[in-house]
């Protein structure tokens, strides 16, 4: 997919910039704490708004809009276990749903999303651009797409199944991926050092060169120690299509079953030293892990469709962001994970942000 992430860069880069020179007015340094999780949050809707969909949010420039509010009521504060006991709840007593905040919030951040969703399609629908001069984008290609057996389209109930599916899956986790990420280099500042300096190195004038950013290996392994340790999807479910066993286990088909990238990601027959942050794993030659055991975007046929995306979109915010930046951890915070539809960090993560000098 031909995709530009030039203006994204350029956007939180001068929002940063400008909220640390607000910040430390009153003192030479320039540093602040931010709240970098939120404005990741927006920066990713931003990023496939604009990326895949031909669409703009602008929810970093503009801070919280009805879209990034709605996500987010939509994904904070939802516990699975108690998700689903809700549900059995109301599946007996469905007056409940009207004291029940949590699934009244989510019911109208559900509609809030339809009906941007809807906007979206139908702008894409009107304009009809010249394809021969326009670059085609996700929701281009899904409009056009025609089903070889039945010579038709897709409806607009599919459409926008199809929209939500990415909007939802895309922007939360990617925005939770570059979270972490930024709390381990906070951590480690010899490792964020590592690949400050590999960024500088690498990176010419000609900054667009996706093959630039695919060349950089360290970020690429400190990139998937944080999804080993921290993945931003802890857990997912398979639906059984046939009898199995497994280990002496029988598994009947229609039955369904958990797994958890995040204790795979920890089993030391897998991984040496599991619970320690070391990038360098997935430097050695004879690294023993392989996709089997890496499970950060699931695996076999339901792989994450728009991980070449993410992944992108990750290496470009890391690279931008680490060449203007240094970041460190507050002295007095910690930062544990919760699960909710994301494994996210809890609280919401603050980290100190400082312009690098030079």
């Amino acid at each position: 997919m031909d995709i530009s992430l030039t203006t994204i860069k350029v956007v939180i880069l001068q929002y940063w910039n400008g909220i640390i020179s607000a910040k430390s007015k009153s003192n030479a340094k320039k540093e602040c704490h931010l709240f970098v999780e939120n404005d990741f949050n927006r920066m990713t809707l931003d990023a496939l708004g604009e990326c895949v969909f031909g669409y703009e949010f602008n929810t970093t420039e503009a801070g919280d809009t009805i879209i990034s509010r709605a996500f987010t009521d939509l994904f904070t504060g939802v516990n699975p276990a108690a998700k689903s006991f809700s549900i059995k709840l109301l599946l007996w007593f469905p007056f409940l749903k009207y004291f029940m905040k949590s699934v009244i919030k989510g019911e109208e951040a559900l509609k809030t999303i339809a009906c941007v969703i809807k906007q979206i399609i139908g702008d894409k629908r009107e304009k009809k651009p010249d394809i021969s001069t326009t670059r085609k984008d996700l929701l281009d290609r899904l409009i056009e797409a025609v089903d070889e057996e039945t010579g038709q389209g897709m409806d607009e109930e599919e459409l926008f199944s199809e929209v939500f599916a990415f909007l939802f899956a895309g922007h939360e986790t990617s925005s939770v991926a570059l979270s972490w990420i930024l709390y381990y280099l906070a951590q480690y500042p010899d490792i964020q050092e590592k690949i400050r300096r590999e960024v500088l190195e690498t990176l010419t004038e000609q900054e667009g060169s996706w093959e630039a950013y695919e060349s950089m290996e360290y970020l690429t392994a400190v990139i998937n120690e944080s999804m080993r340790l921290r993945p931003p999807v802890s857990v997912y479910r398979r639906k059984v299509i046939r009898d199995d066993n497994i280990l002496g286990y029988n598994i009947p088909a229609d039955s369904v079953i958990v797994i958890s990238p995040y204790v795979v990601h920890r089993k030391p027959e897998y991984w040496s030293d599991p619970e320690t942050f070391n990038p360098d794993r997935f430097l050695e030659s004879n690294n023993p892990n392989n996709r089997r055991t890496f499970l950060p975007f699931s695996n076999g046929p339901r792989f994450c469709i728009g991980y070449r995306f993410a992944l992108m979109e990750i290496k470009v915010v890391v690279a931008t962001l680490i060449r203007e930046f240094s970041f460190s951890m507050i002295p007095g915070m910690s930062f544990a994970g919760s699960i909710s539809v994301t494994y996210r960090p809890k609280p919401n993560l603050e980290l100190l942000v400082r312009k690098v000098s030079g």
